[in-house]
């Protein structure tokens, strides 16, 4: 940053996934602490004096994280779809933390589906990435899944992984009928 690389440049990108990495591995993959350490950063000039991590630092490493996604979402989507996304995708960006959040916490205590709780959180999901990624474009939504599927580098940073995509994924599935 400091010396002037811009942000989608390949040595900041690498540098924004190794932060990336770190960052997660510091809060324990926990997206609601992650949100509240870089709300903290943010705010404290104590918290950035004692780290050295500035609100610039942060928007650095933020846009080329943008950047890795970008270039991640450019190998399966057309040029008009990847504006969809990104634009789509900033505007419901602040409300991800917590639903990734409190499905993880489903998760944890081993909720099925069909508890009541589980399905309005897998609701919730489903309008959410449809708001944030597909826009209602149903060939969009299979492109975008499949980008998830293959992509793991696309859940860096944001608290999500295979695992949690796939509970994710059984909550989300129409139960089968009954006879």
């Amino acid at each position: 940053m400091d010396g002037g690389v811009a942000a989608d440049d390949q040595a900041a990108m690498a540098c924004a996934r190794e932060w990336s990495e770190l960052l997660e591995r510091r809060v324990g993959g926990d997206p609601l602490l992650l949100v509240k350490l870089n709300n903290m950063t943010r705010a404290e000039p104590a918290a950035q004096a004692q780290t050295g991590i500035g609100t610039a630092m942060i928007d650095y490493v933020s846009a080329a994280m943008a950047a890795v996604r970008a270039d991640i979402y450019a190998r399966y989507l057309t040029p008009d779809d990847m504006a969809r996304v990104q634009r789509n995708r900033g505007e419901n960006a602040a409300k991800w933390p917590p639903l990734i959040a409190a499905m993880r916490e489903m998760m944890a205590e081993g909720a099925e589906p069909g508890d009541v709780r589980l399905n309005e959180l897998a609701r919730c999901w489903q309008q959410l990435f449809e708001a944030s990624f597909s826009g209602g474009d149903a060939a969009l939504r299979v492109k975008l899944r499949e980008v998830f599927q293959r992509e793991p580098g696309l859940m860096r940073g944001t608290g999500m992984d295979p695992a949690l995509l796939d509970f994710v994924r059984r909550a989300t599935m129409p139960s089968p009928a009954r006879p």
